[in-house]
């Protein structure tokens, strides 16, 4: 449905994700840049808008993301539901 978080397999192997971007969870999330981070969002997240947001907002790289608490990921515009989501992945992927 319209607006439904889908949140990828990671147990499956990786094999569509954009050039430049490391497979999960092998390389780390704690060396992911800034635009590593956006693309996890826009593509295994489906969080385009907040994507964007990291890219405009600036210095939130893999290291920061997982520093930031839901009110953090609410201000890059991720509703409630959506920034707890990304905060569990995030530790999955740790």
């Amino acid at each position: 449905a319209a607006g439904t978080l889908r949140i990828r397999d990671w147990s499956e192997p990786v094999t569509d994700l954009p050039e430049g971007v490391p497979p999960v969870p092998s390389a780390g999330i704690q060396s992911w840049s800034e635009q590593q981070l956006a693309t996890w969002l826009r593509n295994a997240m489906n969080l385009g808008a907040v994507a964007d947001a990291v890219l405009a907002e600036g210095g939130v790289d893999g290291s920061a993301a997982l520093e930031m608490d839901k009110d953090g990921w609410k201000e890059l515009g991720a509703s409630a539901v959506k920034a707890a989501k990304i905060i569990s992945q995030l530790k999955k992927l740790e």
